[in-house]
């Protein structure tokens, strides 16, 4: 991936089921809606989380993404907004959300749409190939090479 080429952040993104939402202060643990055909990131959240006060005053947030099989970690910085809308619930409709609520046209659903704006990545080697290259190292007194750190715009 060039410095300006995001399609290795949106691949992480979407093979991590959860991302740290981080907006102000706090941070939520979140399951992310990765939509890379609408650049965006959506999440599903009650209307009284305390993550819709803080977006209404900060509109830039983080999220944290790990994809531990790959042993790829990626931050991602962009702009949030909530709505109210069943129609884009529906489409972001899954069994997770089942979890919460009764059905998509719930009023107490509140969608988060994040536009991501920039992102860093670190991606390494699968943890098999990253321990060998760590062991090699060490019986070869050098430094292994355990991936690449990237930046991109989104």
């Amino acid at each position: 991936m060039s410095e300006n080429n995001p399609e290795r952040a949106w691949e992480i993104a979407s093979a991590s089921r959860v991302c740290f939402f981080r907006v102000g202060e706090h941070q939520f643990p979140m399951s992310a809606i990765v939509r890379k055909e609408e650049d965006a990131v959506y999440f599903l959240t009650e209307a009284s989380s305390e993550k819709i006060n803080e977006i209404e005053r900060e509109l830039t947030v983080q999220l944290s993404f790990s994809d531990q099989s790959s042993n790829s970690y990626l931050v991602v910085k962009g702009l949030a907004t909530v709505v109210f809308d069943p129609v884009k619930a529906k489409d972001l409709w899954n069994q997770f959300a089942s979890a919460f609520w009764d059905r998509p046209e719930d009023p107490r659903l509140r969608i988060i749409r994040v536009k991501p704006v920039s992102a860093e990545y670190w991606d390494g080697p699968g943890p098999f190939l990253a321990a060998s290259k760590m062991l090699w190292a060490a019986i070869g007194g050098g430094k292994p090479d355990l991936g690449e750190h990237k930046k991109a715009a989104m």
